[in-house]
């Protein structure tokens, strides 16, 4: 039987938010699911009310959604799924009945992480996770989407590759440093010494490359600023901020993001309702979210997070940068509602940390290999 690994420090048990049905992702649906559906007059009623439910693109169905309408169209009034009413949770896609744990397969057994998007997780309300076992291990036997790390060729930068047990030595290194550094300075790190390392070698036009032997250096690499090294990388995460600012500006805007960046210009962020320059904007940060930031980086760690997405430089990099983004966009958040900073805002920059660059990822590769392109421009001089 397949080990499955919890974390010790997560709980969940939902609360029946509906948050997850209300953030527009494209949710795939089986085609026994389908074909059971279709035939109900719950979907009939849907129809009648507000318009096609699912929808295909190429050999795949989902279910429908806009920007205007992000709901999933069984979402009720009553914010619960109209599907796990009238037919149980069995019924429900697959997406569904797993979210919103992360299932990730590794050589030593699968790792039942959680997603921070969901309200229960984020707040770490009910039980510890392994609580759920028994109905995830009968949801991978249905055939549960699940990640898959592989033993060899996980990528770092360029055509350089590690395996996986030469990571999880990275990882077992990162973890003891935490213990009296932080782990937010060991992920910074982390970062720097391996990007120290990258910037030595040759780019690779062809072919493949592992490196794994050259981890055990990276921490005290010769060419390693001295100081903090998330005082030295500093500067790429305001980068990466204003890359991710890009997303929600029209293009004619990214000039004065520029500015800011590269001369300390006042720039806008009309979606917050606030203007000024990068070192106005890091006042807005608020350390008192520091332990819930440390217990989120923690449990992605721990998920594997840094491998399920490579390559893995880019990711370290993004980790780094996350503390700094999550404390601002709170902020911002406060800012634009006019409050002084709660916990709230920080929930919401979390949720929004995870749709976008995180979890569910959908603008973090940019960010992320433009901020490392950097770096290694710089080491190289």
């Amino acid at each position: 039987m397949t080990k499955l690994h919890f974390d010790p420090n997560q709980n969940y048990d939902c609360l029946m938010c509906g948050r997850g049905c209300r953030a527009g992702w494209d949710i795939p649906v089986e085609p026994e699911v389908v074909a059971h559906l279709e035939k109900q007059p719950l979907v009939l009623r849907i129809i009648q009310e507000q318009g096609p439910v699912f929808r295909q693109v190429e050999e795949q169905v989902f279910i429908q959604n806009s920007k205007d309408c992000p709901n999933c169209r069984f979402l009720a009034e009553d914010q619960l799924c109209s599907i796990h009413r009238e037919f149980g949770f069995e019924a429900k896609p697959a997406t569904c009945q797993l979210f919103p744990f992360v299932m990730t397969q590794t050589p030593e057994g699968i790792f039942a992480g959680v997603t921070y998007y969901c309200t229960a997780t984020r707040q770490n309300h009910g039980r510890n996770t392994a609580a759920h076992e028994a109905d995830l291990r009968a949801q991978l036997q249905r055939g549960a989407p699940i990640n898959k790390v592989a033993m060899d060729g996980l990528v770092i930068h360029n055509r350089y590759y590690v395996s996986y047990r030469d990571y999880l030595g990275l990882e077992k290194q990162l973890l003891a440093r935490a213990e009296t550094v932080g782990l937010r300075e060991a992920l910074a790190q982390a970062t720097l010494g391996l990007a120290c390392t990258m910037a030595e070698l040759p780019t690779l036009e062809d072919g493949v490359q592992a490196i794994g032997k050259k981890l055990p250096e990276i921490w005290d690499h010769p060419a390693m600023p001295p100081g903090s090294a998330m005082g030295q990388l500093r500067w790429l995460g305001q980068q990466q901020m204003c890359d991710y600012f890009k997303f929600s500006l029209e293009r004619d805007k990214w000039d004065e993001i520029e500015a800011a960046l590269y001369e300390g210009a006042a720039f806008a962020l009309p979606h917050y309702n606030w203007s000024g320059t990068l070192a106005e904007l890091d006042k807005l940060a608020d350390d008192r979210f520091d332990p819930e930031i440390d217990r989120y980086l923690a449990h992605l760690v721990w998920r594997k997070a840094l491998v399920v997405h490579p390559p893995l430089l880019p990711s370290l990099m993004q980790m780094t940068m996350l503390p700094q983004f999550l404390k601002v966009q709170a902020g911002l958040l406060a800012h634009k509602r006019a409050h002084q900073v709660c916990d709230q805002d920080y929930w919401d920059a979390l949720e929004e940390t995870e749709t976008y660059l995180v979890t569910h990822g959908r603008n973090r590769r940019v960010v992320n290999e433009l901020a490392v392109e950097s770096l290694l421009s710089m080491l190289r001089g």
